[in-house]
């Protein structure tokens, strides 16, 4: 299935379609989205919801389904930082 990211902010500004599984638990849906923007997945956080996303957790458990909008926020916004 796929799902939407974006990239609200800096020079990745943009929006990403990105093929996920159910079962891909969120630490592997961030591998592919930093490799899809070119950054490194230790400065940001996936949102949903306006909610940081747990990345121990699958997209089906987070009840994300087909052509949803993530958003990746560098964690110095988001308060991880």
């Amino acid at each position: 299935m796929k799902v939407m990211i974006q990239a609200p902010i800096g020079e990745e500004a943009g929006l990403a379609e990105i093929d996920v599984s159910p079962k891909h638990t969120i630490r592997e849906v961030k591998r592919e989205v930093c490799k899809a923007f070119g950054i490194a997945g230790a400065t940001v956080a996936l949102m949903y919801g306006g909610e940081v996303l747990d990345e121990n957790r699958t997209i089906e458990e987070l009840g994300i389904t087909e052509n949803s909008q993530m958003a990746i926020m560098p964690l110095d916004i988001v308060g991880g930082a």
